[in-house]
């Protein structure tokens, strides 16, 4: 009798292997904040950059070794390198400590009554501009595929996942 493969019973009997998934999305929002990074920050050798809800740390993975970003991130359980633990409604920066202030995927994290409070603070420790992406499929719908293969594989929900359902950026009508 053989065993059906699906996805779960591979990682069962492999538990060393790990299952990553990467939304093609985010690396085109990824590109977008390099290139405007590098416009931003032409005129600086080594340019500062907070990443306002850093989540893994991604974009320090993208940007190369000329750049010095802090990681802010509320999830004390990430270890991420320069990681400071705050709320991004009140960054504890001085005015102007970073050329460029990013946020990534985050704004359908923060309540609609709380989003100006954020930005506003974002801008307030940027010497340059502030970088904001978000993913129109999170935004608008957070009951995406790619929930229904995490909650397959993990038996769990991800813990940002009550987030997206009550701070959705995009109305249905």
């Amino acid at each position: 009798m053989t065993e059906t493969k699906t996805a779960q019973s591979i990682l069962n009997r492999n538990p060393s292997l790990n299952a990553t998934a990467v939304d093609f999305n985010q690396n085109l929002r990824f590109q977008y904040i390099i290139k405007n990074l590098k416009q931003q920050t032409q005129a600086t050798e080594n340019p500062t950059v907070l990443d306002v809800g850093a989540g893994m740390g991604t974009l320090s993975n993208y940007l190369n070794q000329n750049c010095w970003v802090i990681n802010l991130e509320t999830n004390r359980k990430r270890k991420l390198k320069n990681q400071v633990i705050a709320d991004g409604r009140s960054l504890p920066f001085s005015d102007k400590a970073f050329d460029v202030a990013v946020s990534s995927d985050v704004l359908e994290h923060i309540a609609e009554r709380d989003r100006d409070r954020f930005l506003l603070e974002m801008i307030r420790c940027s010497k340059t501009g502030v970088i904001i992406t978000y993913s129109k499929i999170h935004a608008a719908n957070p009951n995406r595929i790619g929930i229904k293969i995490f909650e397959a594989l993990t038996r769990t929900q991800p813990d940002w996942y009550s987030e997206h359902n009550s701070n959705s950026i995009v109305k249905n009508r």
